[in-house]
């Protein structure tokens, strides 16, 4: 393993990911710190990760993971668990400010403006509420879509569903209980299609999400990005916050309810809206 301090100029060091999407989505942001000390940078992540990467880091050999020949390889000189960039490049990603990362499939995301054009005006936002996994350590995460509603009422806004499980009972109540739609694209696959999930986070104006992989791919793409974030988190932390030249994060204290979040956040949609060009 590398320990931060060998010179890498002339070796080939395999970075893997260990934790997941998201966790892997945003620590790629750091992989241009490695690249430019090394010779030849592999990194190995989930399968379906693999478009959007080789497309965002053509100069990284970006390869499917299999753990099964890890004992026998001998293309690598080092290898490094990619949560570990933060622990030898903590300054500079403390300092530096992170741009846009993520590049989008560009015919779809054409693709998608026109398909959100078809829906009615914008400013077309898409919104996530909640994670596959909703044990009782996370939950203060995350929000009841209810708990949205200061956002959703704001007229002349065409909302997208972004959530990727879990989210047909939540946009159907809204529908009948408070007469507001979500629109979700059905044949868009939001769990496991992630090019195509940046794609449709870069064609939309405003993306605005609790703590989920959504914020993370709406921010890496460089799309305006509202966090909703629990400040006693766990997960509340350099290592784990989305990176982005976009992101704004709004904090509730574990005493609180989402509600004052929200409200700031929609007064901040409503100024976003009123400068809105289209």
């Amino acid at each position: 393993m590398w320990d931060g301090k060998q010179r890498l100029d002339n070796k080939r060091i395999l970075i893997w990911s260990e934790q997941g999407v998201g966790d892997t989505l945003m620590w790629s942001s750091c992989l241009s710190l490695i690249v430019s000390i090394s010779k030849h940078c592999i990194l190995e992540c989930q399968e379906k990760l693999l478009p959007l990467l080789k497309r965002s880091f053509p100069n990284i050999d970006i390869k499917c993971e299999d753990r099964r020949m890890d004992l026998e390889r001998d293309d690598i000189d080092f290898h490094l668990p990619m949560g570990n960039i933060y622990k030898y490049f903590i300054k500079e990603i403390s300092n530096n400010k992170i741009n846009s990362y993520l590049i989008p499939d560009p015919d779809r995301v054409k693709f998608w403006k026109d398909r959100l054009k078809s829906l009615g005006n914008g400013p077309y936002i898409g919104v996530s509420w909640k994670s596959g996994n909703m044990s009782n350590q996370r939950l203060p995460n995350y929000c009841q879509i209810s708990e949205l509603f200061p956002i959703l009422n704001i007229p002349e806004v065409t909302f997208i569903n972004l959530q990727y499980i879990d989210f047909e009972y939540d946009l159907n109540k809204l529908k009948v209980d408070l007469g507001i739609i979500v629109h979700n694209f059905d044949d868009l696959d939001h769990y496991d299609n992630i090019d195509d999930v940046a794609a449709l986070c870069s064609a939309l104006d405003l993306i605005v999400s609790t703590k989920t992989t959504v914020p993370i791919i709406s921010a890496g793409v460089g799309t305006p990005t509202k966090l909703a974030n629990w400040k006693q988190s766990p997960w509340n932390n350099i290592l784990l916050n989305p990176k982005g030249p976009c992101i704004n994060i709004y904090e509730r204290n574990t005493v609180e309810t989402w509600e004052k979040t929200f409200n700031s956040i929609s007064k901040d949609i409503l100024k976003f809206k009123k400068n809105w060009s289209g």
